[in-house]
């Protein structure tokens, strides 16, 4: 989901699962069905591994400076 996010330049974690619950790409894209509740950000797991998809991505743009 912090794929689309960042991708797509969605600002917010909450704005990217109402996003994926709308549109039906997102959904097929990340695997979900039609019936499947999408994740919620007060679920702490979601929100650590939208840390450590912003801090990878943050990483890579140093290095790509080099």
């Amino acid at each position: 989901m912090t794929f689309i996010q960042y991708t797509f330049g969605i600002r917010s974690m909450r704005k990217t699962i109402e996003e994926v619950e709308k549109n039906m790409a997102y959904r097929w894209f990340l695997g979900y069905g039609f019936q499947r509740a999408i994740a919620s950000t007060n679920h702490p797991n979601t929100l650590v591994r939208h840390a450590h998809f912003y801090h990878s991505v943050q990483k890579a743009k140093t290095i790509k400076k080099w």
